[in-house]
């Protein structure tokens, strides 16, 4: 009924393909989809039409989503490897998640979901320090920014503490002792609309561990 649809609507060809692809691997019939899809994208791996139907309809097919990775490897790196960073996600393993998204990241530093993928492969190994680095990347490239996104980015950051304590000692955090910036409490009093002593209160004898 949906081919027919589409068919009315003046659908053909590539588009035509792709939906019966997409129908074939929604019912199970996985194989038949593949082979119906993956030649038309092995012929032509340019076309991001293809590209991107081919990785919808095989999405919840390792098999099949592996495959189109490898076909899309030397023309379309980044949804190449959006594929294997999920796949290496479900997979658990999130090393070849975060190599997966750093090949994303330095052909386009502003993919907001690959910041946030990146961000989840990093809470899930426990490296919450790195986690609020990448939560904080997707705030800075979202436009507009998702209150969800925001939510997300406090609520570890309350684990340490004021986030914008946390935010400016991100170096020292990553990096060691030789990248801490002095920080007056004057500053975070001007940032929260504060008083210094009232931060004065709320920081004595509160410690943070880093390691």
């Amino acid at each position: 009924d949906l081919v027919d649809v589409a068919l009315a609507a003046g659908a053909d060809g590539d588009d035509l393909l792709v939906l019966r692809a997409r129908l074939l691997a929604d019912v199970g019939r996985s194989e038949e989809a593949r082979e119906l899809l993956l030649p038309r994208v092995a012929a032509e791996p340019l076309s991001e039409f293809l590209a991107a139907g081919a990785t919808r309809a095989f999405w919840n097919d390792d098999t099949s989503l592996q495959r189109v990775a490898e076909l899309l490897a030397a023309h379309q790196p980044i949804l190449s490897a959006w594929a294997l960073a999920n796949l290496a996600f479900r997979r658990r393993d999130f090393a070849e998640t975060e190599r997966q998204c750093r090949v994303i990241l330095d052909l386009d530093p502003t993919a907001v979901n690959t910041w946030r993928l990146r961000a989840d492969a990093a809470r899930a190994m426990g490296n919450h320090i790195d986690e609020l680095a990448h939560r904080l990347a997707v705030l800075q490239h979202s436009d507009p920014v998702d209150p969800m996104e925001r939510w997300q980015l406090l609520v570890p950051a309350t684990i340490w503490g004021e986030w914008d304590l946390v935010r400016e000692q991100l170096p020292f955090l990553q990096q060691g002792k030789s990248a801490i910036r002095p920080l007056r409490m004057s500053e975070i009093a001007e940032r929260l609309g504060m008083h210094t002593s009232t931060v004065s209160r709320a920081t004595a004898g509160k410690h943070v561990q880093t390691e």
